[in-house]
């Protein structure tokens, strides 16, 4: 993440919930945090280039309790022993406002685009439906 006018990228560790939002956790004094704190514009991807998903959108602190502890059974599991744990750093919900979809086999005809837009411009195109986005991010993952 970067605090110039431009969303950045960096590595985090994450999980996605019911919902089309993306969840990660970074250290309070953390580059990410701080430039997160000044621009809420970022981009998160997938460990996967062969099977990537590319998601722009912004991101917010989570401090509702209730679904902290809904989001940590899952991250938990995924990334041990880490935990979401708002008193070791902030917990993030990033919002996506378009989402990119390569698989490498099959690039030339399923790179996919999905635009959720923004609060400041509504969603004008979806290549293809949120139902094949969700199940594509909600895949069994193949890394450990």
């Amino acid at each position: 993440m970067r605090a110039a006018s431009c969303p950045g990228n960096g590595p985090s560790s994450g999980s996605r919930s019911r919902t089309t939002s993306f969840y990660f956790s970074t250290g309070r004094t953390s580059r990410k945090a701080k430039n997160l704190a000044k621009n809420d514009r970022c981009v998160v991807c997938n460990e996967r280039a062969d099977e990537a998903v590319i998601v722009e959108g912004t991101a917010k602190e989570v401090t509702d309790a209730k679904l902290i502890k809904r989001l940590g059974g899952p991250y938990h599991a995924k990334y041990k022993p880490w935990k979401l744990d708002p008193e070791m750093g902030p917990i993030y919900a990033v919002t996506p406002h378009v989402v990119f979809g390569m698989y490498e086999k099959k690039f030339s005809t399923s790179a996919t685009r999905w635009d959720f837009g923004t609060p400041e411009t509504p969603a004008h195109s979806f290549t293809l439906g949120t139902r094949r986005l969700h199940r594509y991010l909600n895949r069994p993952s193949t890394c450990p």
